[in-house]
């Protein structure tokens, strides 16, 4: 009995992060009208038939990070929705909180893709390495804590070279992006749009504010504009304004993470050597 709900319970997982991917892919909007239904069978799973308080654990962890990274505009609050109700469908897996598979592979996927999408654009039209001088030290520390896992793994015998081969060039990938990502966010994602013409929840690009606007508009660890935003922006006489628009969708790699972590739980093993 108990394998078969769950057994239901990971295709609804799947069947919910389908149709988030398509509906994200398609409209940039993952719908209320698919995220608050599936929370509500998550809640109600995990009351019958049998009453699982520990269940809930990850997904009020979930929710409360995911919202902070939302206000931040890290994510959309449609993703933070979506992975709150894969949470309370799929609690745990392979020993840990499911969405700790989930997040890591939907996130290293999006990563590698946008790396072999817009790194060789962004170098076709010429990289400014002095715009990203942060950046590439970021992504030399990133590629050195990597190189510094790995290294640990192999001493514990948790890795090999077959791994290395298979992980070498995704992983080059994701550290190139990481490096560039402040010029790659200006050449092809930054736009300014008119304080009247802003949609909801627009995400305020901070590092393309003129020195010294962030402090004066106190947007410290903010990202999403509200409407209250809009009429302070007015009331400074900004006519116009730095945000993202057209940035990569990120449900599709959600969908990806959860098949990998539900039906090939040696994708997680090989990209982080873990073993319940």
């Amino acid at each position: 009995m108990m394998e078969y709900l769950e057994a239901v319970r990971a295709g609804l997982a799947v069947a919910a992060s389908a149709v988030a991917a398509y509906t994200d892919w398609k409209t940039g909007f993952i719908y209320d009208k698919l995220t608050y239904p599936l929370i509500g069978v998550g809640v109600l799973a995990n009351l019958w038939p049998a009453f699982e308080p520990w269940n809930f654990a990850p997904a009020l962890v979930v929710f409360g990070a995911g919202y902070a990274l939302y206000y931040a505009g890290k994510v959309g609050g449609g993703d933070v929705k979506l992975f709150t109700g894969l949470s309370l469908l799929v609690p745990y897996q392979q020993g840990l909180p499911f969405v700790v598979p989930v997040l890591l592979l939907s996130t290293v996927s999006a990563v590698v893709w946008m790396g072999a999408n817009y790194l060789p654009r962004y170098a076709r039209k010429g990289i400014d390495w002095k715009e990203n001088r942060k950046g590439l030290q970021k992504g030399l520390l990133l590629a050195a804590v990597i190189t510094a896992y790995f290294g640990f793994l192999w001493g514990l015998g948790r890795f090999t070279w077959v791994q290395g081969l298979w992980l070498g060039v995704p992983l080059a990938l994701a550290v190139a992006f990481t490096a560039l990502e402040n010029g790659i966010r200006r050449e092809f994602f930054l736009t300014h749009v008119k304080v009247a013409e802003l949609e909801e929840d627009e995400l305020l690009a901070v590092e393309f504010l003129p020195p010294g606007l962030a402090e004066k508009l106190g947007t410290g660890f903010k990202g999403v504009i509200e409407e209250k935003d809009q009429a302070r922006f007015k009331e400074m006489g900004m006519e116009t304004v730095p945000v993202y628009r057209n940035l990569p969708r990120f449900g599709p790699f959600i969908f990806l993470g959860v098949v990998l972590a539900l039906y090939v739980p040696k994708a997680f093993e090989w990209l982080t050597g873990w073993r319940p």
